[in-house]
């Protein structure tokens, strides 16, 4: 557990969630209306797939900076590290792995 990085794996997660944004805002901004369904579908699957479980990951380090590692029980730890690890590898990003 002490290897693990909280700071580095938030950078991690603040840069894959900027990332993913701004795809999700370009096709969100799509105007053709050949392609206005499928780039807000794909959008939609980038928020929900993506986004969502780095905003997540987010959380829990935000959780974990309030409380304190060392208050938190280690099972608990230990599942929200698979957790941001899981955001990570999900947002394609390897900063901070």
């Amino acid at each position: 557990m002490l290897s693990f990085d909280f700071n580095s794996k938030k950078e991690a997660l603040v840069e894959a969630r900027d990332l993913h944004f701004e795809v999700v805002s370009f096709l969100r901004e799509c105007s053709s209306e050949s392609h206005i369904i499928p780039s807000r579908t794909l959008a939609n699957r980038i928020e929900v797939a993506i986004l969502s479980p780095i905003q997540f990951g987010l959380e829990i380090i935000e959780k974990v900076d309030e409380i304190g590692v060392e208050s938190i029980p280690d099972t608990l730890i230990e599942r929200w590290m698979n957790l941001i690890e899981g955001a990570i590898f999900i947002g394609g990003c390897t900063h901070g792995i």
